[in-house]
Parts: C-alpha cells; structure tokens; sequence
C-alpha cells in the first residue's frame, strides 16, 4: 500500500471543501427561494385585502350618499308640511297644499323605510 500523498490529501481536501460549499449554496437558495415565495404570497394577501377594504370603504361611501339624500328628502318634506300647516292656519283653512304636503311626507317615509330595510335595519313605519 502506497503512502498518502500531500497532493493526494489536498485534492481531497478541496473536493470536500467544494461539495459543503456547492451544499451550502443550494440550501441558502432554496431558502432564498421559499422567503421569496413566502413574501410574493404576503404581498398578494395585502393587495387582496386593499381591494377589498376599498370596496368595502366604496359601500359605506354610497351608503352614506344614498342616507343624506333620503334625510334631505325627509327634511323637504316635513318643511313642506311645515308650510302648508302655517298657510292653512294663517287662511283658516285646509287646501290642496296640506295633501301635496301629506303625500310628499308618506313617499319620503316610504323611500327611509325602504333604505333602512335594503340595510338591515329595522324601520319604524308611522301612519
């Protein structure tokens, strides 16, 4: 049997030395590789989630509309009913104003109720 050569040795040893250097590497890449997907995943979730507060945020923004306008609808009315009451007393009498009135209050209501139902509120209906 042959004595180990020096070179023998150093040939050896540069090999090992290579094989845990190459292991390293593609261990290190492949963990390089689940972070990336890990964090191409996280963004995904955070992009679908702004989509969804945005649509979210969109709703209550309408809803909001939809309320003002039926409030300002509701406040007309009471004031043309507030008018045609005034009228009514100042002439002494009850005309055509006092039903105009009635009957822009009763659509109004109607319109509230329907709103407050389309939302899942409960509405109360007065007569």
């Amino acid at each position: 049997m042959d004595p180990i050569s020096t070179q023998q040795i150093i040939s050896w040893f540069i090999t090992i030395f290579l094989f845990c250097i190459t292991t390293y590497l593609t261990v290190n890449t492949r963990k390089q590789a689940k972070i990336e997907k890990m964090k191409e995943k996280a963004e995904a979730e955070r992009r679908a989630q702004d989509e969804k507060d945005k649509a979210e945020a969109l709703k209550r923004s309408e809803m909001r509309r939809d309320e003002s306008i039926l409030t300002l609808t509701l406040l007309r009315a009471v004031a043309q009913l507030s008018n045609a009451n005034s009228m009514a007393i100042i002439n002494g009498k009850v005309n055509g104003e006092m039903t105009e009135a009635r009957q822009m209050l009763k659509e109004a209501d109607s319109k509230w109720n329907a709103f407050m139902l389309k939302h899942g509120v409960e509405a109360l209906e007065f007569d």
